[in-house]
């Protein structure tokens, strides 16, 4: 049996690409100037952070948690589970840490084995995962990206696979949903079909739930309105972000998405951003994404050099601050 080499690097693209974004964090590190709290209007809403938004993190935990506490974050969603530990805790320890800044972590962006050909060691990767994170407290565990495949065949082995998974960690207790970008929003080669929307109606509700984020949606043609009133039930979680911080494009219309997620019965959303890369960057990034799923091409140089450099602690900071303020002096927020 000949094994296609490139084949391999293609599963695994998406993976490099979240770890190379997870590197550009540390290259901040060792940072411990004071960012003072900025003055926000309500701190009373239930708005929720992705830490990933938070760059350089890992140089400076206690400033960035207190003032992410400061800010009015009330709810993390993490990245970092790595080797059973986050930020070289153990998930009882890190659950305490967070209480300590009157944080909880409701999910985690993170991902196990996923592979057709052992069933078995995909189910034993993610239960380990899975009890971790029901340790930790844990509401949901989100795939954040994954190379479903390029013909329909293989979409379908995978998909079949993750809503094994689902079934599992509906059984510990845990919810497992899947985080969409623009590439979901294209055809599977040789159908009419969207991977969004294959994967939503392959799956079981009660085992899996879909996390959107309204910015890759956009960035792959769609109405995330549309989309949330497509499938009520199944959209369950959102991403809340723009080209960097939340609102300062003006070109995604906030109000109709959280009045429908709200009339869809649901409330848990999390503000994440980018690198600032600058929108006509950002939007060369899209096209590549774009075709992630059916043909997935590396990124030109000087655009991975913006994901290794990274941003400040501080811009971050400022960033996510900023991000929150828009949302806690929007009326369609609750």
């Amino acid at each position: 049996m000949k094994i296609n080499p490139m084949k391999h690097i293609t599963r695994i693209l998406p993976a490099l690409l979240a770890m190379l974004t997870l590197f550009a964090s540390c290259k901040t590190q060792g940072n411990k100037e004071t960012t003072e709290a900025p003055e926000t209007t309500d701190q009373t809403k239930h708005i929720g952070l992705a830490i990933y938004s938070v760059k350089g993190i890992e140089g400076d935990l206690d400033r960035a948690f207190q003032t992410i506490a400061d800010i009015g974050y009330k709810t993390i969603e993490i990245a970092h589970f790595r080797d059973g530990k986050i930020f070289d805790k153990s998930p009882a320890e890190f659950k305490a840490y967070l209480e300590g800044y009157g944080l909880t972590v409701t999910s985690s962006h993170t991902r196990a084995l996923i592979d057709p050909a052992d069933v078995e060691a995909s189910l034993a990767a993610w239960g380990t995962l899975l009890d971790a994170h029901k340790e930790m407290g844990c509401k949901y565990v989100v795939l954040p990206m994954h190379q479903w495949g390029a013909d329909l065949e293989t979409v379908k082995a995978n998909c079949a696979l993750f809503d094994k998974i689902g079934e599992l960690a509906h059984e510990k207790g845990v919810k497992l949903g899947y985080h969409s970008h623009n590439g979901e929003f294209s055809t599977i080669p040789g159908t009419d079909i969207m991977y969004e929307d294959y994967l939503i109606e392959n799956t079981n509700p009660e085992n899996i739930f879909f996390e959107v984020d309204v910015y890759w949606a956009y960035q792959g043609g769609q109405d995330p309105t549309a989309w949330l009133q497509k499938y009520p039930e199944r959209i369950s979680v959102l991403h809340i972000k723009d080209y960097y911080v939340i609102g300062a494009s003006g070109k995604i219309d906030y109000k109709p998405i959280f009045d429908q997620f709200y009339a869809n019965g649901h409330q848990d959303f999390f503000v994440e951003m980018e690198n600032d890369m600058g929108m006509e960057v950002a939007d060369k990034v899209a096209k590549i994404a774009f075709e992630s799923q059916r043909d997935p091409q590396p990124f030109p140089e000087e655009i991975m050099k913006l994901f290794l450099e990274g941003d400040s602690l501080d811009k971050a900071l400022e960033g996510i601050a900023a991000s929150y303020k828009y949302l806690a002096e929007a009326e369609f927020v609750h």
